[in-house]
């Protein structure tokens, strides 16, 4: 090989990426006395599309509980089972058999309950704190491997935040059916509560995006009959 002007041969000049790993006279490889490492960078236990995903289930199931505590639970509990739905780690005992159990005898149960007029208004009041729990706890189920923090963070938000804003809603509805129908449209409107955590959940796990826009949407809706009703209670007193 041709030397260069310094003596040093151009062959011997290129070093390969295996000559790293060679021993050196001093003991050890080079690239353990260098702190030069060959190994590529591990990949990160969740990528941006699983993300979204699980944040997209988290939000549609939460917001599931705002209507009904155990079904969205019992669905995903189901799903995982299954294996549609994975979960968070330490969370693999919902999909149990002694936790399928449980849940389906309390989903039977808070069916029934609501079924009752009057009773279903004092559950509403009570379940309102058990909803924001239970939403959270759901969420922080479905939200993968992410860093601890920063998944019971999300749970609190998305969680606890998404099953409070459709709880409250409901939980005022129907005091207004109620005082207004003397509880005869209770019924209905608990029907309509079950169907809709019901489909609610399914769609989270199954097309999670739709969820997401359903919740969109029905959030929309509270917004606008709020506001609505704040102008129709406002030009009443100018009414008067």
């Amino acid at each position: 090989a041709r030397p260069s002007r310094l003596g040093i041969s151009r062959e011997s000049a290129s070093y390969q990426s295996a000559d790293l790993g060679t021993q050196c006279p001093c003991g050890g490889s080079i690239s353990e006395n260098f702190g030069i490492s060959n190994a590529q960078p591990r990949p990160t236990s969740m990528d941006t599309a699983h993300l979204l995903q699980s944040l997209f289930v988290a939000v549609g199931l939460a917001a599931a509980t705002g209507f009904r505590i155990f079904i969205p639970a019992l669905i995903a509990a189901i799903a995982a089972r299954a294996g549609l739905l994975p979960l968070s780690e330490g969370f693999q005992w919902l999909a149990s058999t002694p936790a399928l159990v449980v849940l389906s005898l309390a989903t039977l149960v808070e069916l029934g309950a609501y079924a009752i007029p009057w009773l279903d208004h004092a559950l509403d009041v009570l379940a309102t704190p058990a909803a924001i729990v239970a939403g959270f706890l759901l969420s922080a189920a479905v939200l993968g491997e992410l860093d601890p923090m920063l998944r019971w963070s999300l749970a609190v938000v998305v969680g606890g935040g998404g099953a409070a804003l459709v709880q409250i809603p409901t939980t005022i509805a129907r005091g207004v059916s109620t005082w207004t129908t003397g509880g005869v449209a209770n019924p209905v409107v608990s029907t309509a509560e079950a169907v809709g955590s019901t489909g609610l959940s399914i769609a989270s796990v199954l097309v999670p995006f739709f969820a997401v826009l359903l919740v969109v949407l029905l959030v929309a809706f509270v917004l606008i009959r709020n506001r609505d009703r704040s102008r129709a209670a406002s030009a009443l007193q100018i009414a008067r």
